[in-house]
């Protein structure tokens, strides 16, 4: 359990968003009254757009990024 969490904490340390980045987005969303604000969007935009498109097409892309993710983006 340690190491897949290890491993999810070096995923995002290299690849998630800043900590001003996702402070902005939460004042944005405050703002705006929004309930979910992804942060950074261009990481949640091309999988929803997938989704969107064909739901049998996500779930390999799915699959394949908790394997990403599991092995700590390497």
């Amino acid at each position: 359990m340690a190491a897949s969490q290890d491993a999810a904490v070096a995923f995002y340390r290299r690849y998630g968003a800043s900590p001003d980045a996702v402070a902005e987005s939460v004042v944005e969303a405050v703002r705006k009254r929004k309930l979910i604000q992804p942060v950074p969007t261009s990481h949640v935009v091309p999988g929803w757009l997938v989704h969107r498109l064909s739901a049998r097409a996500f779930q390999p892309l799915a699959r394949g990024l908790v394997k990403l993710i599991a092995r700590g983006g390497r």
